[in-house]
């Protein structure tokens, strides 16, 4: 999942609550109520990806992103600088990591400029759809202006609309200020990076979802997200035309996606559990914990593991099947 953070307030926080360490709302506002925007940090799971817009007017800017470490939960914790927020005794707070600033921020003004006509499209699309599917975007329509909405702290953001807002090409157009070509180079290396690890959550995500969220290994009773994978089975560098297909994924606990990713054992075209005992026999746990399951079916869920990724796989780990018996011999 991607997210975007809007914040005005650049100096509220401080410390580990800082934009680039969490992100954080209070719980309700100071009437009590609700706010939409600030209940969707419950829905951050770790490893989703959260860019970062930061300031106002023409001084708003896309500066970077991060990737959640946490799931997103409710701590009576408070910020050491809480600002207008002060008042509240329940924050809602998800960890971040791994911070990567743009070299040359993007400007929101260019942004909006250069993509007037598709967000306006984008927007009017959002709200055909029933309530319940409706998207909280962090802009509005308001007196036939595009403008940002206020309070929109944190936003979904799909493909789409990633696209849109999230294009080196802009770095040229509008108001942005004048950057270096190695500074634009720098910062479309940067928004690659972003999209692929998007792109890569995302299967991750389906593929869990395929397996029912649970671990894929006979009788491996693992069945929380916190502890599945959803790895290739092909590596997607050696195989693009299956890089982000269901196909070329499985659902496996820690362990197993490791004993997986080592070669300790891979699958046969049947989807039983094939290994080598002398490979089995360098590892206590594997001895233990894939051993007595060689030749049982692995858990397939609705869309079945391809068969092509198997034998790559197979390959690169040194694990052909047996040759099957000679028709002339027969």
């Amino acid at each position: 999942m991607l997210w975007l953070q809007m914040s005005r307030d650049e100096d509220v926080g401080g410390e580990e609550w800082d934009f680039k360490r969490c992100v954080w709302t209070p719980t309700r506002r100071r009437d009590g109520r609700r706010w939409a925007y600030w209940d969707t940090i419950f829905r951050i799971e770790s490893g989703d990806v959260v860019v970062h817009l930061r300031g106002t007017g023409v001084d708003a800017h896309f500066v970077g992103f991060s990737v959640a470490s946490s799931n997103g939960f409710v701590t009576e914790a408070r910020p050491p600088q809480p600002g207008p927020w002060g008042y509240a005794s329940r924050f809602y707070k998800a960890m971040l990591k791994d911070f990567t600033a743009f070299a040359t921020p993007l400007q929101l003004a260019s942004v909006m400029q250069s993509r007037q006509a598709a967000l306006r499209a984008y927007y009017a699309r959002n709200r055909a759809r029933p309530p319940e599917e409706r998207r909280l975007l962090f802009y509005v329509i308001q007196s036939g202006k595009l403008q940002c909405l206020n309070g929109a702290y944190l936003t979904e953001v799909d493909d789409e609309l990633a696209r849109l807002i999230l294009d080196a090409s802009l770095l040229r157009g509008g108001h942005q200020a004048p950057s270096s070509v190695i500074d634009e180079v720098d910062t479309q290396a940067q928004l690659e990076t972003l999209r692929r690890r998007v792109r890569q959550k995302a299967f991750s995500d389906a593929v869990r979802e395929n397996f029912e969220f649970r671990c894929a290994f006979p009788e491996c009773d693992v069945a929380e997200r916190a502890f599945l994978v959803g790895g290739h089975i092909a590596r997607w560098t050696v195989d693009e035309a299956r890089r982000h297909g269901v196909e070329n994924g499985l659902a496996l606990c820690l362990m197993h996606q490791r004993a997986f990713d080592l070669g300790l054992f891979t699958l046969d075209d049947d989807y039983r559990v094939f290994s080598l005992p002398e490979r089995l026999s360098q590892s206590a746990w594997a001895e233990q914990h894939i051993a007595p399951f060689l030749g049982q079916p692995l858990r397939t869920g609705a869309r079945l593991p391809a068969r092509g990724a198997l034998a790559r796989q197979r390959e690169r780990v040194g694990l052909p099947l047996p040759a099957g018996p000679d028709p002339a011999s027969g």
